[in-house]
């Protein structure tokens, strides 16, 4: 193997061209770091950090439910359910929960219930979760003419 020639005290193109890399992959990697770090700080302290996620019993024997995730990767808690509100009755099984939307607030979780129109149940599920620790059942809806929720858009303020 041969080594770099140095003429006049200038490196070989192939040599400045790994050095360029080297440098080009330093700085990619450092403002990465920055660009990470500046969305830390852009986070509002205390901000809240959790996954809200509709599920149901694989029997269908026990009530569908939103649980609530910690997803606070600094938490020891981390990937830990920390709540769980179930449907009540009627029609609290078998919805088979699709799809979840959260308000632009923040304080509402709506899901939707991919097989509630086959069980001719109320569709639609929300739950209060302003505090998500305490997550509690609002209300159910069977909106007039409409199908199998797909899709949830917030309201700006706050629906």
């Amino acid at each position: 193997m041969s080594k770099p020639r140095l003429s006049g005290g200038v490196a070989s193109p192939a040599v400045r061209l790994l050095g360029l890399g080297v440098l080009l992959a330093i700085a990619a990697a450092s403002a990465g770091q920055q660009d990470g770090e500046q969305r830390e700080r852009e986070r509002p302290p205390g901000a809240p950090r959790h996954l809200f996620i509709c599920a149901g019993d694989q029997a269908r024997q026990s009530p569908d439910f939103l649980a609530v995730v910690n997803f606070d990767e600094t938490s020891a808690a981390y990937g830990k359910v920390i709540a769980r509100a179930p449907l009540p009755e009627p029609g609290a099984t078998g919805n088979e929960m699709h799809h979840i939307g959260l308000s632009a607030d923040g304080t509402v979780v709506a899901c939707g219930g991919l097989l509630s129109v086959l069980k001719a149940q109320k569709e639609i599920f929300f739950w209060n979760v302003s505090d998500p620790a305490r997550p509690e059942f609002i209300s159910a809806a069977d909106p007039p003419l409409s199908s199998i929720t797909d899709e949830f858009h917030p309201l700006p303020q706050g629906g």
